[in-house]
């Protein structure tokens, strides 16, 4: 019987719900969950071009103080990051996040897989991949919210009480 990885990589929150109302857009955190020995990243997130842009990409803390990123691409319906920790031979265990993105909607609605294909965790001794689960997210962008007041009248005949 196969045994089911127990370090995640995943998207929170899940799924992100976005308004074409909301100028400011919102923001995914790609986590990692249970890790042991994380020493270095190669992630992958694709998305619907026509429905989402990411306005800003941010590395997270988990994998701490001096991380390298030699490969960091930002096109649309695709972020590459590809990090390392650097001066030091040790990887990190626990959870935390690994990168946050900024999703902003581009004028429709519609809903969009955030697919992690291809990504990899890799330790810190030969640095073999990590035998990890990837949880692929969504994005669903709402169209405007408009108000419709509702305005009810009553006429005709009242209700009469029964003995």
């Amino acid at each position: 019987m196969a045994q089911t990885p127990s370090t995640r990589l995943f998207f929170e929150p899940m799924p992100l719900v976005l308004s074409l109302s909301d100028s400011a857009g919102g923001v995914v955190t790609l986590e990692v969950a249970d890790g042991v020995d994380i020493f270095a990243f190669d992630l992958f997130v694709e998305y619907d071009a026509a429905l989402l842009s990411v306005s800003e990409v941010e590395v997270g803390d988990f994998l701490g103080e001096g991380l390298v990123c030699m490969d960091q691409v930002n096109t649309p319906g695709l972020v590459h990051y590809s990090c390392t920790r650097w001066g030091v031979d040790y990887g990190v265990s626990g959870s935390g996040v690994l990168l946050s993105l900024t999703f902003e909607a581009l004028g429709q609605g519609g809903d969009t897989p955030l697919s992690l294909a291809g990504s990899q965790l890799f330790e810190s001794q030969n640095a073999f991949p990590v035998n990890l689960s990837l949880e692929n997210g969504a994005v669903s962008v709402r169209p405007y919210l408009t108000y419709v007041p509702l305005i009810l009248t009553a006429s005709g005949q009242g209700l009469e009480l029964m003995p």
